[in-house]
C-alpha cells in the first residue's frame, strides 16, 4: 500500500465541501458575507476558478460594508484567512518553508533533490553503457548521499527549477489579498474597540515578523497606513509599559481558544494559560456565546501597578483585554520593522524607508485597478472620440435599418416589436 501524507488525505476528505453545484449556490447574487468568504476559499483550496477571485473579493467587501458579522464570524474569518496564508497545512507552503514558523522542512527537501541528481545520473550512465559505468554510479551515489546530509555551515544547493518554485503561487498571493483586505476593512470600521479578526491577524503577525524571512514575505500585503491611523485611536498607554514574550493567563480573549493547536503560536502562551478559571470562557462556551455590548472604558491602563497592594476589582472588559492584546502585539511588531515606530505613549506612524515603500505600493495598486477598469470597458469604447462615437452609432443604426426592412411578414409579433 502506497502512505498517503495527511495533507493530501485531507484534501480529498474536504473536496465534496467544494463541489460545483455548493460553490454556485454560495456565489448567487443574493450570497452573504460568510457564505461569499467560504466560496472564496473554495477556489483557494482547489484552485478552481481563481479568474473570479478579484471580483468576489469586492463583493465580500461590499457586503461587509452593508451587514457586520457577529464576533464569532470574524474569529472564523480570521482563523481560516491565517490557515490560508499556512497554505492549509502544505508540508511546503512559502511561510514554513522561508523559516518563519520557527523550522524549516529541508531534510526532505534535500533528500529529493538528490534522488532526482541520483536517478538523471544513472540513467546517463546506463545510455553510455561503458567500461566504467558502474564507477561513475558509484560516484553519483556518493554525490547523493553528501547531498542528503550538509555541514551546518554549507547552505543547499539551488537548482534552476528549485529557485523557480520558490516564486509564491498565485493562490498564495490572493490569500494574501483577501487575509488583509479584511483587517484593512477591520481597521477602518467605526467600532471604537479591536474586534477578534484584529486581535488574532496581530498575535499572528507578531509572531511571524520577529522572522525576517516571515517580514519579506508579508511585508507588501499589511496594511501600514490603516494600522497606524487605528492605533491613534487607543487607549493611551503609560511611559513605561513593558512588553511580556509571553500571554499570561489574566490577558486571555475567547477568540484564543480558535487558535490553540495551531503550529504557529509556538510557546506563546504561560504555563496554565488554557486551564480556565472563574470569569474566563471556556473553548465550549466561546462557540455558543453571542456578541453583546461593548463595556465602556477610561481609555487607559497602567501596567506597572501592584494589583497585590490594591483592592480586589471586577474583571477587565473584553474591550480593556482587547485594546491591551492589539497593544501587546503592535510593540512588538514595531522593536523588529523598521519604519514602524510607536512615540512610546499614544502615537504610531510609519517613516523612512517605510513609508516609501508603502507609499510606492498604494500608487501600484491604484494604477492597476485603473488598468483593470479600463481592461474591463474595452479599449474600443474608451479611445473613440464624440464623433467616432456617433459615426459608430449612425453605421449601427443603418444596418439594423437594412435587416429590418426584409422579410418583415414573416416575422413573429416579438421580433416586429424589438425592430421598432
Amino acid at each position: 500500500m502506497i502512505a498517503t501524507h495527511p495533507f493530501e488525505t485531507a484534501r480529498e476528505s474536504v473536496l465534496p465541501l467544494w463541489s460545483q453545484a455548493a460553490q454556485a449556490r454560495r456565489s448567487a447574487p443574493d450570497a452573504h458575507a460568510p457564505e461569499l468568504f467560504v466560496f472564496l476559499h473554495g477556489m483557494l483550496f482547489t484552485n478552481i476558478q481563481l479568474d473570479d477571485f478579484s471580483a468576489t473579493l469586492s463583493r465580500l467587501l461590499e457586503r461587509l460594508s452593508i451587514e457586520e458579522p457577529e464576533e464569532r464570524e470574524w474569529t472564523m474569518m480570521a482563523t481560516v484567512n491565517v490557515g490560508a496564508l499556512l497554505e492549509y497545512g502544505r508540508p511546503q507552503g512559502v511561510l514554513r518553508r522561508s523559516g518563519a514558523l520557527g523550522q524549516v522542512d529541508r531534510i526532505p527537501a534535500a533528500m529529493a533533490a538528490a534522488s532526482k541528481v541520483k536517478l538523471a545520473r544513472k540513467a546517463q550512465a546506463d545510455d553510455r553503457m561503458e567500461v566504467d559505468g558502474d564507477e561513475r554510479r558509484q560516484s553519483s551515489d556518493l554525490e547523493a548521499v553528501h547531498a542528503q546530509s550538509p555541514p551546518a555551515t554549507q547552505a543547499l544547493p539551488v537548482h534552476p527549477d528549485t529557485a523557480a518554485s520558490l516564486e509564491p503561487p498565485p493562490a498564495f498571493k490572493m490569500a494574501q489579498e483577501l487575509t488583509f483586505a479584511l483587517l484593512s476593512h477591520a481597521l477602518r470600521s467605526k467600532r471604537d474597540n479591536p474586534n477578534s479578526y484584529v486581535t488574532i491577524l496581530l498575535t499572528f503577525l507578531q509572531t511571524v515578523l520577529q522572522h525576517p524571512e516571515g517580514f519579506a514575505t508579508l511585508e507588501r500585503a499589511i496594511p501600514w497606513s490603516d494600522l497606524a491611523a487605528f492605533l491613534g485611536r487607543g487607549p493611551r498607554v503609560s511611559s513605561n509599559y513593558t512588553q511580556s514574550d509571553k500571554l499570561s493567563k489574566s490577558s486571555i480573549l475567547s477568540e484564543d481558544w480558535a487558535i490553540r493547536g495551531m503550529v504557529w503560536p509556538g510557546r506563546l502562551f504561560e504555563r496554565g494559560f488554557w486551564d480556565g478559571g472563574e470569569g474566563h470562557l471556556m473553548e465550549m462556551e466561546m462557540l455558543d456565546a453571542r456578541d453583546s455590548e461593548a463595556s465602556v472604558d477610561d481609555g487607559m491602563w497602567e501596567d506597572d501597578v501592584d494589583e497585590g497592594n490594591k483592592p480586589s476589582r471586577e474583571k477587565p472588559s473584553r474591550a480593556t483585554l482587547a485594546w491591551r492584546r492589539t497593544m501587546w502585539a503592535c510593540t512588538k511588531i514595531a522593536k523588529v520593522v523598521p519604519g514602524f515606530r510607536w512615540d512610546g505613549k499614544c502615537t504610531w506612524c510609519i517613516e523612512g524607508a517605510l513609508a516609501e515603500k508603502v507609499r510606492q505600493w498604494e500608487e501600484e495598486d491604484r494604477q492597476a485597478r485603473e488598468e483593470e477598469e479600463r481592461r474591463k470597458m474595452g479599449r474600443r469604447w474608451v479611445d473613440v472620440d464624440g464623433d467616432q462615437l456617433m459615426d459608430v452609432e449612425e453605421e449601427i443604426a443603418d444596418t439594423l435599418s437594412e435587416s429590418g426592412s426584409d422579410d418583415d411578414e414573416d416575422d413573429i409579433e416579438e421580433i416586429k416589436a424589438l425592430k421598432v
